[in-house]
C-alpha cells in the first residue's frame, strides 16, 4: 500500500499488509485483522506479525 508519511519525512513509502478474514456463523459478521510493516515480507519481522491472533472466544460457533 503507498502511503505518505505526513508526520516525519513527509515522503511516500510502501506499508505491506497481511489481512485475515475470519468469518462468525453465529453473528453472520466478518473479523478482519490486519497487520502493516514498510518491511519486506521476507523480513524477520513478519515472523512477530505472524504470531498475532483474534483473541479466543470472540466468536463461538
Amino acid at each position: 500500500m503507498a502511503t505518505f508519511d505526513r508526520f516525519a519525512t513527509n515522503k511516500r513509502f510502501v506499508l505491506n499488509v497481511k489481512i485475515e478474514s475470519n468469518y462468525c456463523k453465529k453473528t453472520k459478521k466478518t473479523v478482519l485483522l490486519f497487520t502493516f510493516s514498510p518491511k519486506d515480507f521476507k523480513h524477520e519481522v513478519w515472523e512477530t506479525l505472524d504470531t498475532i491472533k483474534l483473541k479466543n472466544g470472540i466468536c463461538k460457533n
